[in-house]
């Protein structure tokens, strides 16, 4: 009988300490998940303050009015010294961690918003003035579009994480 006493204690003893090391890593992982929501979730609310408090999206519905009126082309845009996405560039690698649909939601937020930075280089740099006025219009619509998506897809992505991750605490 000791023998089995003994076995059935090593037993014990080994599953005791894998059980309690796996409950550990997982609410490990759990920190760290909710945590780079936490850091999405505030990035991109921060972004989206931005460009409503600078009214970028509604600078250029006036900038495509103007042109449908004007006939002439018109280019609005701004320019960024700073990289906008910190967030992101610094946790690309692990937003496969969080639930789905969140890293393709994410990754796709953060290419559209790359585009539009882009295009904004492009504006200030003059790539588009040699473009007529139907031409000019197209690409404000486009751009507009773009801005107006990336809005609607980070609204979509807040609410995503507050309901996967309800204990974040905003500020």
């Amino acid at each position: 009988m000791t023998t089995i006493n003994l076995v059935i204690g090593a037993f014990l003893g080994a599953a005791s300490s894998f059980f309690g090391s796996y409950a550990l890593r997982r609410r490990e992982v759990e920190d760290e998940k909710q945590n780079l929501a936490s850091a999405f979730l505030g990035e991109i609310e921060a972004l989206r303050l931005i460009v409503e408090k600078r009214h970028y999206i509604e600078d250029f519905a006036r900038a495509i009015e103007h042109v449908r009126q004007t006939g002439q082309p018109y280019w609005h845009g701004f320019r960024t010294r700073r990289e906008p996405f910190n967030v992101f560039r610094e946790n690309v690698g692990k937003i496969g961690m969080l639930d789905s649909p969140l890293p393709e939601l994410i990754v796709r937020y953060y290419t559209q918003g790359q585009a539009i930075l882009e295009d904004m280089d492009s504006i200030s740099e003059g790539t588009f003035n040699h473009l007529d006025a139907n031409q000019c219009l197209d690409a404000l619509t486009q751009i507009h579009a773009l801005f107006v998506d990336t809005r609607t897809l980070g609204q979509q992505i807040v609410s995503e994480i507050k309901a996967k991750y309800p204990s974040i605490k905003q500020a």
